[in-house]
């Protein structure tokens, strides 16, 4: 059925923009397949294993439909698709187990484009983590060393879980405002709705949330571009987020960012606070550094992440990751690219990851 479904919606999508045109609507299909082998080492006394990862290969579908006076209504159905079978798909860090190929919810939403700004309703990935994105050189890597699995999280748990704001909330509602000389706002409300606590009904598994909970929440979030620089300002806190899964009702996040970029070198910088309080008290700070350079066609790309000891309950040390790599753009679409990074837990040997990944990501 999931087959018949997606072949259904590729087929809309292609014939749509065709029948649409009467009447200004549009109906687009865009995407990324990437994917890589992967050698990685877990531990000093592990072995390589060579992997074939899908990094966050995925396809959309777009639409809109323009309404007169600045109004449009638009939507977005956005799926992962692991193309080479079981744990091809991260989650934070950890390879899924459960990912059998099968399609798995993205961003998707149904909205309106306003004169004054576009609100949105559906699951989506929020300005907190979005940030992060911007400043990482490494396009929707989704490797074991990659810095967005690591900033945007505690620094551990009772059960080595480090648990975070990398996260997509279903239930959502946010407001994104247009561009103001260069300032933009976004503002999100997760209701919690859909979420069983306690079990993982309700895709709130889906969400990156242990056990389910009851993610009611919001995100607070800023940018401003001056010329070469651009700074980032978030705020995220979540009630019964489940951090721990045992039984924390408040968990808060503050990051701050810088960004610089001049001709063929881009510079970034950021930090955050995260903070659980409840049942049991969690509390640490992130720092992270990027950076970019054009040569021709490639690109050389590193990044270091300094994730800071557990200051509360847990008092475990954060360790660091680092990444560097090279990426040669064969066309505006195609690109060839080798990483290699590593990840230092700091509080145990058995979490350490040593890796290489070689591979070639299409967009379209």
């Amino acid at each position: 059925m999931t087959r018949k479904l997606l072949a259904l919606a590729v087929a809309g999508a292609l014939v749509a923009p065709i029948a649409a045109q009467a009447d200004d609507s549009t109906v687009t299909l865009t995407g990324v397949v990437n994917g890589s082998i992967d050698f990685i080492k877990r531990g000093s006394d592990g072995k390589t294993k060579p992997a074939i990862g899908t990094n966050a290969t995925r396809f959309q579908i777009d639409g809109k439909e323009p309404l007169g006076n600045g109004w449009a209504a638009i939507f977005s159905l956005a799926v992962d698709q692991a193309f080479a079978g079981p744990g091809s798909i991260s989650n934070g860090g950890q390879v899924r187990s459960d990912s059998l190929g099968d399609l798995e919810n993205r961003n998707s939403f149904i909205g309106l484009a306003m004169p004054f700004g576009t609100l949105k309703i559906g699951q989506n990935e929020h300005q907190y983590e979005i940030q992060q994105i911007l400043q990482d050189p490494f396009p929707a890597s989704e490797n074991e060393w990659n810095a967005l699995t690591h900033m945007t999280a505690y620094a551990a748990d009772g059960n080595g879980r480090r648990e975070g704001f990398t996260r997509r909330d279903p239930q959502s509602i946010w407001y994104t405002s247009p561009n103001w000389g260069g300032f933009i706002l976004d503002i999100a409300y997760i209701t919690g709705g859909g979420c069983k606590e306690g079990t993982d009904e309700g895709g709130c598994s889906a969400a990156g949330i242990p056990g389910g909970g009851d993610p009611k929440g919001f995100q607070l979030a800023a940018q401003y571009t001056m010329g070469s620089l651009t700074f980032y300002a978030a705020m995220a806190q979540y009630k019964d987020h489940d951090f721990l899964n045992a039984g924390n009702d408040k968990d808060q996040a503050v990051r701050f960012g810088v960004g610089w970029a001049s001709g063929p070198l881009k510079l970034d910088f950021s930090a955050e606070q995260l903070k659980a309080t409840g049942g049991v008290e969690a509390k640490n700070t992130n720092m992270y550094v990027a950076a970019s350079y054009n040569i021709g066609n490639g690109q050389i790309r590193a990044q270091y992440t300094k994730m800071g000891d557990d200051k509360a309950d847990f008092d475990t040390e954060g360790g660091t990751n680092w990444g560097l790599g090279y990426a040669h753009a064969m066309s505006k679409r195609t690109e060839l690219y080798a990483y290699v990074g590593s990840r230092d837990r700091g509080d145990t040997d058995a979490n350490d990851v040593k890796g290489v990944s070689i591979g070639a990501r299409h967009s379209f």
